[in-house]
């Protein structure tokens, strides 16, 4: 069953990129979204493609896959919007002419009205969570939407997924489309604007799945095909049962100016410890009303509303906030209390006005609350992205012109014994020391070797577009430099094959280029960390050890260590290097 719901992920200090080299395309998982979507099941997407199947049933309807309509992708068509929350009955194949059924509710939809009684209607359907906005257009027929069907509604390696009608097959044991004469889908408008899809009369208390006499005859659902053939590989599941309920969001003035705002963490502790990271937000300001828009990556275009008195804006604590197009769910903003123990928050979900000061003459806005973006409805406690004691500042140019946050070295490892080179991670956030996020078009940054800065060598990293010593902030050519991810936490792998000599040492300096003149971070310059995960490397005792030698954290070497905190590093009778952290 391919039906997902949202979980917390962890994010860990030693970040470390796949052992490959070059990088080709790693696959990272994004720890600035802090989400992690698995399914109810345990099935993962792939595993459903993954199944011993073979090509049963051709396409009853003659349509190959290549002959039906496909519907375009990402792009949202133009027209009035309308938005809904969703359930749906749903029999699921499971495996061969095994069935289950389920019930998903809460998912989101949107209808597009384009005009000439023309609507387009976000797919019913979303297979995985990287599935992308698919739209299929119908017309208006009195008190009816009819859209043709069978659509492809998305691709995927050597497969294709069509949406069509079904009729279940007796004989087949299965679901198998409708003629092309019936494959028209009929969505009945209520009132109020509501809209219900029913295929047949059957309810899901009067289904038994061991019974096949008891299926509804005819679902809306979703056939895996093979992209060449066009056939259909496996039925995997359908409804014939599907309410929408209209749901109103929030919505500023027109021609109201939004301000570019960086959300940030208060709590210097908490500052990238939970997914909550820095991101511009716009605020606008009518009279007594305040909005701020684009709190979550996840629905940039979302707004919340609140009201200013006594130099003191208020917001609800739940508000339905927006359409959330990469997984098809609306997002809920909640406001809360918790209490911070040590390294966890207890969170008591209260749903608490979001109350912040502000103080607009510093351009600033703080709250002592705990601000929340919810998947589904809060009562979920499922939720994209978290602030403790969020606050607000204005990018203006005082707040922006000023140096830049630290980089840090997350990972290393070391392939030169294999005649390849070292692959090293760094996260360089892209924020100043106030916690504005920056512009990464005038962003750049320094690799340190050595202690020395490194020119990358375009006759030794052919993919380079020239020579390089201040790198582009956004530069990736998936080859030698990788940049992972989103703003404010952003990772980047660099692989450095051509660098014949030792490491001892490696750093990294950002700056950037601000109205002011050119800010820099501080210098990032720290003791080769063995090429192990993190610079607490733990590694076994094999070899002799020959040499030790001691390093400050700064990378300044100390012949007869004090007390304190060292970086020790020691050479082995193999030839190879291990280093760890020793407190003196």
């Amino acid at each position: 069953m391919k039906k997902f719901s949202l979980a917390l992920l962890t994010v860990v200090a030693s970040f470390q990129l796949p052992a490959q080299t070059p990088f080709g395309q790693p696959e990272i998982i994004n720890p600035a979204n802090g989400m992690n979507i698995v399914s109810n099941t345990g099935q993962t997407f792939q595993s459903a493609l993954s199944r011993t199947t073979t090509s049963r049933i051709p396409s009853l309807t003659g349509n190959s896959v290549p002959d039906a309509v496909k519907s375009p992708k990402s792009i949202i068509p133009e027209g009035e919007k309308s938005y809904y929350i969703t359930s749906k009955d749903l029999i699921v194949e499971e495996d061969n002419s095994v069935f289950s059924l389920d019930q998903e509710a809460q998912r989101a939809a949107v209808l597009v009205k384009q005009g000439d009684d023309k609507v387009s209607l976000l797919c019913p359907f979303n297979l995985y969570p990287q599935h992308e906005d698919c739209y299929i257009d119908g017309v208006v027929d009195g008190d009816k939407m009819k859209f043709n069907l069978p659509v492809i509604i998305d691709e995927y390696g050597p497969f294709s997924f069509e949406l069509s009608l079904y009729r279940f097959d007796p004989e087949e044991h299965t679901y198998l489309p409708v003629d092309d004469s019936e494959n028209v889908l009929e969505v009945q408008i209520g009132e109020n604007g509501a809209l219900s899809i029913k295929t047949s009369d059957v309810t899901a208390d009067e289904i038994d799945v061991n019974d096949e006499s008891t299926f509804p005859e005819i679902v809306l659902g979703v056939t895996t095909n093979d992209l060449a053939s066009g056939m259909i590989l496996w039925f995997i599941y359908g409804t014939w049962n599907m309410e929408y309920t209209p749901i109103k969001l929030n919505t500023a003035p027109e021609g109201i100016i939004f301000e570019d705002w960086t959300l940030a963490q208060q709590n210097p502790e908490m500052k990238y410890s939970i997914p909550g990271w820095n991101r511009i937000a716009g605020v606008a300001i009518d009279g007594t009303d305040i909005y701020i828009k684009g709190i979550s990556e996840y629905s940039e275009d979302s707004i919340i509303k609140g009201t200013i008195e006594n130099g003191v804006a208020t917001f609800s604590g739940i508000q339905a906030a927006g359409f959330c197009p990469k997984i098809d769910y609306f997002c809920y903003f909640l406001a809360t209390s918790a209490i911070l123990n040590g390294d966890s928050i207890e969170v008591l979900y209260d749903a608490i006005p979001l109350k912040l000061d502000m103080d607009m003459e510093n351009k600033t806005m703080k709250s002592q609350n705990v601000m929340m973006w919810c998947v589904t409805n809060p009562e979920t406690r499922s939720y994209l992205n978290m602030w403790f004691e969020p606050m607000w500042i204005a990018n203006t140019p005082e707040h922006l012109n000023a140096p830049l946050e630290a980089p840090n070295l997350l990972g290393a490892r070391n392939y030169s014994h294999l005649g390849s080179g070292y692959l090293l991670t760094y996260w360089i956030p892209n924020i100043n020391i106030n916690g504005c996020v920056l512009d990464k078009s005038k962003m750049y940054y320094n690799i340190y070797f050595n202690g020395e800065i490194l020119t990358l060598n375009k006759d030794n990293y052919p993919t380079l577009p020239e020579n390089m010593t201040n790198i582009p902030a956004d530069f990736n050519d998936g080859e030698y430099i990788a940049n992972m991810m989103s703003d404010g936490m952003d990772i980047y792998g660099i692989y450095l094959q051509a660098e014949n000599k030792e490491m001892y040492t490696t750093g990294v300096q950002s700056f950037y280029q601000g109205s002011d003149g050119v800010l820099y971070s501080s210098p990032l310059n720290l003791i080769d960390p063995g090429f192990y995960d993190s610079i607490n490397g733990v590694y076994d005792d094999s070899g002799t050890a020959i040499t030790e030698e001691f390093y400050t954290m700064d990378g300044v070497k100390v012949t007869n260590p004090t007390s304190g905190i060292y970086i020790r590093v020691i050479k082995m009778s193999d030839g190879s290097t291990k280093v760890d952290k020793v407190t003196r």
